[in-house]
């Protein structure tokens, strides 16, 4: 079945509100039924489309120099490495809107299982509400991981997808990201009917998800656009709401044209702040390194969520030593990946005339050329250019600050600085072990609360919320009170089961925990990623024991290059 992908003008008048709005539960499930079968058929496609956007985009994959390097850069991505960005938020969000429906359809509440909302101590207006694990799978799946929501008021409001009125959704995709999660957020989550626009980089792969949402479409409330036809469909006064991922700059500038009720995530620096204690092993130091630069790295560093900033004490013992094993996984125990996006190239030089002193590793012995570099920055100022500005390709940086050598004294004033000087408020980072986290329980609480992010993960990567369709995606506006302008977005893209007044997402992780990937071993990297995958978009209990299967043993074996 072919999915006609037109101009605004024609995508707009193709949607019916109300007739997407009589859309009764049930058929509702049958609709989703049938996109998951799609996206399940359609995964093998989706990768590969991906990675043949991906790779003859890589820096310097013309300029190689020979033939021999010139082929391994333009095959650096996998179709298996590239379902990762297309198949597991997807699948995720489906499923999430399969169990939405099967519960209205029942006549029942939707709400979390995994726990009953309570006040957070010593706040008269703010709520944590435990969201996962919220099924038996996820449970076992996420057996040291807790999720919450945060939210603002009186009391939790919970809002169904039918007590909201319909409104019309234009959708602006992200170029670093193919996977339309938006619209599943928009229909199921929200109500909406929209309109699709891709962005340039994946025009390629619009027509695919075109034709896994074509029942949809079908329904009338769904629409397809092409990627050039974005002023068009912001200005269409037809437009209740704009969804849009990217860049503060364009942001701003389609803010500048319109009046239309606008969401947006536009990125940002984000802290991880590595509390200091003398417990951490050599194991933890070098494991939590390889997953922080695992993140860095990951599509390239073309991740609004990567850990882009490490803030450390400097009167930690172990911080050398930490610092050491940063940049042994930078250089050789972390697979390498390639940059692709079209500001890559100029960002990173940029980054080198800032830092001419800082080191510039080529993973894998420089086998993929310059598309693989990742700059590794230690001990930067405090109010350096990497703390100032995001630069969405694989940079690091370190910035120690005078603090104690003890948690209570080190989070008071890293969450001060994270808060005042460090540029956006997407999210942050914690890293703690289970010890100190229980003796300064008081301190770890209160910073958790006071970080003035969207989304704060405690000893997991922050990015993990973008997979989740109970969390929210977004921003933390406390942190405007104290900006002149925007800097990473406005507003949320919501969580599945309609809690409104979402102040921020919070999950978190024992200190060593086997959902903490570290991409050292480049087949078992595949294998895990297609285990995920699939189990992803099918979550049945032999996927996710297939992928214990194989995640675990993949994630003991070294390098293979």
């Amino acid at each position: 079945m072919t999915t006609m992908i037109t101009d605004a003008v024609t995508a707009i008048g193709s949607l019916d509100k109300d007739a997407w709005a009589a859309v009764n539960a049930a058929d509702r499930l049958q609709l989703l039924f049938q996109i998951r079968q799609n996206l399940y058929d359609s995964m093998d496609e989706l990768g590969a489309a991906e990675a043949a956007m991906k790779n003859p985009c890589l820096i310097g994959s013309a300029s190689a120099k020979d033939d021999n390097k010139d082929k391994k850069t333009r095959t650096m991505y996998s179709a298996d490495n590239c379902k990762v960005t297309t198949c597991v938020a997807m699948g995720g969000h489906i499923n999430g809107a399969l169990d939405l429906y099967k519960a209205i359809k029942a006549g029942k509440p939707f709400a979390p299982r995994a726990g009953v909302p309570t006040k957070v101590k010593g706040k008269e207006d703010l709520w944590d509400i435990p969201v996962c694990p919220n099924t038996m799978k996820e449970t076992f799946f996420n057996a040291t991981r807790s999720d919450k929501l945060r939210v603002q008021g009186q009391a939790p409001i919970q809002v169904g997808p039918y007590e909201k009125k319909t409104k019309l959704i234009a959708i602006l995709g992200a170029g670093n990201f193919s996977s339309p999660i938006e619209i599943i957020k928009a229909l199921f989550f929200d109500n909406c009917v929209a309109v699709h626009k891709p962005h340039p980089i994946n025009a390629s792969i619009d027509p695919i998800w075109a034709r896994i949402f074509a029942p949809l479409v079908k329904a009338k409330a769904l629409a397809f656009t092409t990627h050039d036809e974005g002023s068009n469909l912001v200005q269409d006064p037809r437009v209740d709401t704009i969804y849009f991922t990217g860049s503060a700059e364009t942001a701003k500038k389609i803010m500048s044209t319109t009046q239309t009720n606008f969401v947006c995530e536009a990125g940002g620096v984000s802290p991880t702040l590595i509390v200091p204690s003398d417990r951490w092993t050599d194991f933890q130091l070098k494991h939590h390194a390889q997953q922080l630069v695992t993140a860095a790295k990951a599509n390239g560093g073309h991740v609004c969520a990567r850990p882009q900033l490490i803030v450390t004490s400097k009167a930690w013992p172990l911080r050398q030593q930490f610092l050491d094993e940063i940049a042994k996984a930078a250089k050789d125990t972390t697979m390498a990946v390639g940059s692709y996006y079209p500001t890559a190239a100029q960002s990173m030089e940029t980054f080198v005339q800032k830092y001419p002193k800082a080191q510039r590793f080529q993973p894998e012995n420089g086998s993929f050329g310059p598309s693989a570099d990742i700059l590794w920055i230690p001990d930067d100022q405090p109010d350096g250019y990497a703390v100032k500005h995001e630069a969405f390709c694989q940079v690091l940086a370190e910035v120690a600050l005078d603090t104690e050598n003890n948690a209570d004294d080190f989070l008071k004033k890293a969450v001060e600085y994270a808060n005042r000087q460090v540029m956006g408020s997407l999210c942050a980072g914690i890293l703690i072990d289970n010890t100190t986290r229980k003796e300064f329980k008081a301190a770890y609480d209160a910073a958790v609360t006071d970080l003035e992010y969207g989304m704060v993960g405690v000893n997991l990567l922050p990015v993990h919320a973008f997979f989740t369709p109970y969390l929210a995606w977004g921003v933390n506006e406390a942190k405007y009170f104290n900006k002149k302008e925007m800097e990473s977005g406005n507003g949320n893209f919501g969580n599945v089961f309609g809690f409104e007044n979402v102040q921020k997402s919070i999950y978190e992780d024992s200190f060593v925990s086997p959902l903490q990937l570290k991409f050292c071993n480049k087949a078992a990297t595949s294998s895990t990623i297609a285990a995920l995958s699939r189990y992803a978009v099918w979550p049945s209990w032999y996927g996710l024991l297939r992928f214990f299967a194989i995640a675990l043993p993949g994630s003991l074996r070294g390098k293979d290059w």
